[in-house]
């Protein structure tokens, strides 16, 4: 009879213990609705240099027409439906005074040729530009490792229009004033304030490697054109410059902290 009232004891204790700890679980909060993680925006921060190919749709209306009237031995041949690659190189940091800003320097050039060969001579017009200057961005970081700048460059260029004519090989010895006058060079020539609004979009493959490709617009405002470096040349036509679209690709190197 006593191991019974201990045994009946024993399991009325137990029951009571047993429902307390439902009280406690029923009172704890084990909902997942607790405070939201907040998401912080990744900085931006690169200084690296690389190489720059740009590819520059120019405006060849105006010279065109200029070889159609004054250089019919020129053919056919025409500069419109083509652009000019314009190999380069640009280096960059951020400013870090200023979050997410980035100052670059940058230098390309290039040149489109058109030429015309015969049994008597070879003529070859020339068309070459430059491009210099500094850059300033802001950087935008969507996700890691990927960031998209907006940004003008501000800088100055030349734009170079040449015409070579040649009907024989020279010796050095007759290099001269006294030169076959069928062998001769006229050369147009102007300098330009530029500037370019452009938008970057930069990958990092690595924390030291990064790609680019990049779309912007060149305006320019031209300085007076000179002939043969000497002479000003006048009546050039306005939309003979150095504005038009562009497109870049950029590989480079450094450190990419983004």
């Amino acid at each position: 009879m006593k191991l019974k009232t201990i045994v009946i004891a024993i399991l009325l204790l137990g029951s009571n213990y047993l429902w307390s700890q439902d009280d406690m679980l029923d009172s704890l909060d084990l909902s997942f609705e607790s405070t939201p993680i907040r998401e912080e925006k990744v900085p931006y921060f690169s200084i690296a240099g690389g190489f720059t190919g740009t590819f520059f749709f120019a405006n060849f209306d105006e010279l065109d027409k200029l070889i159609e009237k004054n250089f019919p031995s020129m053919g056919n041949e025409r500069f419109s439906g083509s652009n000019i690659f314009m190999p380069g190189a640009e280096g960059f940091t951020a400013i870090g005074i200023i979050p997410n800003m980035r100052l670059s320097f940058f230098g390309t050039g290039g040149s489109k040729n058109i030429k015309v060969s015969d049994t008597a001579s070879t003529r070859s017009i020339d068309y070459s530009v430059s491009f210099n200057g500094l850059s300033f961005d802001y950087a935008f970081v969507p996700t890691r490792r990927l960031a998209v700048l907006v940004g003008a460059n501000l800088g100055w260029g030349t734009l170079a229009i040449e015409y070579y004519k040649t009907t024989s090989n020279i010796d050095w010895t007759k290099f001269g004033e006294d030169v076959n006058p069928g062998n001769f060079m006229s050369r147009a020539e102007a300098g330009m304030w530029l500037i370019q609004p452009h938008l970057n979009i930069e990958f990092a493959v690595t924390p030291f490697i990064a790609l680019r490709a990049s779309a912007g617009y060149s305006y320019s405002l031209m300085g007076n054109w000179k002939f043969n470096q000497n002479t000003s040349l006048d009546n050039v036509p306005k939309n003979v410059n150095g504005s038009g679209l562009y497109a870049q690709f950029g590989l480079f190197i450094g450190l990419f902290n983004y």
